[in-house]
């Protein structure tokens, strides 16, 4: 068998996307490896129960794991047995498939978080619906979206205004089925493109008045300023290979905003910006060109950004330990943008 026949069958085990469950192999063959140049013994052991962390953090501040047990002497144990030996070149000890190991689940550390207490977040090649499903029926809410190169990242918090949230996706932008809705008293709090497919999230209770929005093959730049002259304020920005979508909205608490179109991230015009009082607070992007939204809120925001071309969970691990919030999810140029904020106490 070879490795891309073993990661199906494990992704299906682990009901995992191939995505997640070839990094959690190559994670393994790592420390696999990293043992051998040491030279310490190796074993499969830690097979008998494969933890796969679900980055869901408990309202005890302590991390939910769920856990894969492979049954000693299994087809699949022995498949995973025989191209991890090839992997790294060795045999493994014959008594490693007695071997027990304790779930530390109960004693994993968790991180609080001050506003929205608690997210998650998900990354991989298939939309997550049934994963939505259930942090919806725990509480949780869709807070940022975003695509990169046919891979989906969702983020859901606990702890936000949204209510009674809604989401479509199909391949053709579905005006009727979003002009419907803000009749209806939910307004757009996000929008992501695969290339194939796209995807409206929309919300009630988001924070945000009356909504405009636009979508065309340029960039709506006359529509951006003469809505900034009616109060309107850009609350998301989207762009595909092919056209731009720009959704505005009155907002109270926002007060000023500035918009920089450029072919790279503008960091230096960003750091510029964060002096003077603004945060991000919308990312898109084309081929060509990068746009970020920068916003004046009445409440000072401290912010850190990260780009980067996987996904940084152990920046996102660190963030979170120091009360910041994941809030926006952008990407440039094949890589991911990831903000994280948190209420500025120092300068209130």
């Amino acid at each position: 068998m070879n490795q891309k026949q073993l990661i199906n069958e494990l992704s299906a085990k682990l009901k995992l996307s191939k995505v997640e469950t070839k990094r959690l192999f190559t994670s393994f063959i790592k420390v696999m490896q990293q043992s051998l140049k040491k030279g310490e013994e190796v074993s499969l052991a830690p097979l008998g129960k494969l933890k796969v962390k679900e980055r869901l953090l408990s309202q005890k501040t302590q991390q939910t794991v769920k856990t894969v047990r492979f049954t000693p002497g299994s087809k699949l144990r022995e498949k995973l047995k025989k191209t991890i030996s090839h992997s790294v070149n060795t045999h493994f000890m014959d008594e490693s498939d007695n071997a027990q190991y304790p779930d530390h689940s109960e004693n994993s550390v968790g991180i609080s978080l001050p506003n929205h207490q608690e997210q998650a977040y998900f990354v991989g090649t298939d939309f997550p619906s049934s994963w939505i499903r259930e942090y919806w029926d725990n509480g949780y809410v869709i807070t940022s979206l975003e695509t990169l190169d046919q891979m989906w990242a969702v983020i859901m918090s606990k702890g936000s205004s949204y209510q009674d949230q809604i989401w479509t996706r199909i391949p053709e932008l579905p005006s009727r089925w979003i002009d419907e809705n803000l009749k209806c008293g939910y307004q757009i709090t996000n929008i992501a493109n695969t290339r194939e497919e796209w995807c409206v999230i929309m919300s009630k209770n988001s924070g945000h008045g009356h909504q405009c929005w636009y979508h065309d093959t340029a960039f709506p730049k006359e529509m951006i300023d003469r809505n900034w002259n009616e109060g309107y304020q850009v609350t998301t920005v989207t762009g595909t290979l092919y056209d731009w979508v720009v959704v505005m909205s009155l907002n109270p608490s926002w007060n000023n905003q500035w918009l920089m179109r450029s072919g790279e991230f503008p960091s230096a015009w960003v750091k510029d910006r964060w002096e003077e009082g603004f945060h991000l607070t919308s990312i898109g992007s084309s081929p060509e060109e990068c746009c970020v939204v920068m916003t004046k809120s009445k409440e000072p925001v401290l912010q850190w950004w990260i780009k980067k071309e996987n996904f940084p969970e152990e920046w996102i691990q660190d963030c979170w330990n120091q009360g910041f919030q994941l809030t926006t999810l952008g990407t440039v140029n094949h890589e991911w943008i990831l903000v994280m904020s948190k209420r500025d106490q120092a300068l209130k």
